[in-house]
């Protein structure tokens, strides 16, 4: 089990993507969806970003890249001793994380 794990807030997420450019920058060195680990997945009627994230990421080979790019803050990567106050946080929600060499 991971100590750290990445939290979202999904009402303020917009699905910009920049935290999958990022992980694919520090990840892979080149700005592609291919190499990246986290993903941003948007409704394509409504438009609501669910975030999903690989469970090959450690969170510690790029420091949490992810989570300081991100413009509006909606990201969080959270020691185990923060899971239940974010969890009983409204505003905030576990990414889902998905099993696969690459998305």
């Amino acid at each position: 089990m991971k100590d750290r794990q990445l939290f979202y807030q999904p009402n303020i997420c917009t699905g910009c993507k920049q935290c999958m450019m990022a992980c694919s920058l520090l990840s892979g060195g080149t700005c592609g969806v291919e190499d990246s680990l986290i993903r941003v997945l948007v409704h394509p009627e409504f438009g609501f970003a669910q975030v999903i994230v690989s469970d090959q990421c450690q969170y510690t080979d790029c420091q949490g890249g992810c989570v300081s790019i991100c413009s509006l803050n909606v990201l969080k990567l959270a020691k185990a001793s923060e899971w239940s106050r974010l969890i009983q946080d409204e505003t905030w929600e576990p990414v889902p994380v998905f099993h696969n060499e690459r998305f």
